[in-house]
Order: C-alpha cells, then sequence, then structure tokens
C-alpha cells in the first residue's frame, strides 16, 4: 500500500528570506544534507504523472515509484536499499534508461505537523517544499507564507523541469 503525501512546491529567488521567516514562526531545524536522484522512464508515462528513482542521501539509498495523481497529491512507494549502483544497473539491465539525475542540496525544517524543505537544485535554482498531513495545512503555511494558488508548481516536479530545460537549450 503507498505512502500518500500531500506537498506544494514553489520557486523562490530568496533563500535567505524563507530562512529568516522559518526562524519567526520557530520552525525546527532538523538536517541539511545533499540528495542526488536519479530517474528513469517508464512506459506508458507520456503525461509524465509516474516516477521510478533511485535516491542517494548520504549513506541511505532508496529506491522508489511515485504517481502524481493531483496537484498536491503522491502515492509513493519507496524501500531502502543497500547498493544505489548496482539498483540503477538492474533497472537498465530491464529497460528502464536513465532520463535524468536531480542533484540538490536539502534544509530540511519541521512546523506543526508539516515538514518544510528548501531545495538548492543544480542548474534550476531554489525551491521550497511543503509537505503536511492534509491539504488544510499546507494551505495554511501557504498563506503564512505570502504563496497564492498561482505561485504553486502544481504540474512539475524536478525531473520535468530539468528535462525541459535540456529540451529548450
Amino acid at each position: 500500500m503507498p505512502n500518500v503525501e500531500i506537498e506544494l512546491k514553489y520557486k523562490i529567488d530568496d533563500p535567505d528570506a524563507v530562512i529568516k521567516k522559518l526562524d519567526q514562526i520557530d520552525a525546527k531545524y532538523v538536517k541539511e544534507f545533499r540528495c542526488i536522484d536519479t530517474y528513469f522512464l517508464v512506459p506508458d508515462n507520456a503525461e509524465g504523472r509516474k516516477y521510478l528513482r533511485v535516491r542517494e542521501k548520504g549513506d541511505k539509498k532508496e529506491l522508489a515509484y511515485h504517481f502524481v495523481p493531483s496537484y498536491a497529491r503522491t502515492d509513493e512507494w519507496e524501500m531502502s536499499i543497500d547498493d544505489a549502483k548496482m539498483a540503477k544497473e538492474i533497472l537498465q539491465k530491464i529497460g528502464h534508461d536513465i532520463d535524468v539525475v536531480v542533484d540538490k542540496k536539502r534544509r530540511v525544517y519541521i512546523y506543526g505537523d508539516s515538514e518544510i524543505v528548501i531545495d538548492e537544485v543544480v542548474d534550476l535554482g531554489n525551491f521550497i517544499e511543503i509537505e503536511s498531513p492534509s491539504i488544510s495545512e499546507v494551505e495554511k503555511i501557504e498563506k503564512l507564507f505570502g504563496f497564492k494558488k498561482s505561485d504553486r508548481l502544481d504540474k512539475c516536479g524536478y525531473p520535468d523541469m530539468i528535462r525541459e530545460r535540456l529540451i529548450n537549450k
């Protein structure tokens, strides 16, 4: 059974201003780390709403399949793995070519029941993601930061943005 994630994402110009706001609202700083996500092509994915990924973040490695049925919801199947290189090799051997690689530095905060992260993504810039147990809590935090619905990156994950950047190069 999948884990269900409610998340909204926004492009930001000034991560320091966001960090200042996080301090003002007493969000708890958790950690910072580098994360390398290798995404693989998934068949029957014309709408780009399915993601197959190997994630490497420090000593942790995981294999994940995500399906995005709506603008804020993601159904996730994730598991820890021991060897990211071998997992990538296996995926390629069974026909999943590498699509894109997302390299990011991530700062994680907790506010209430929500996780707020600031991502610095290589070649894309800075973003904030708000992940909450409910859409109402995400929208409450959205208002707290002064974001509007029109600011949301609803149908565009990092792999989509990188793919588009590569196409438009």
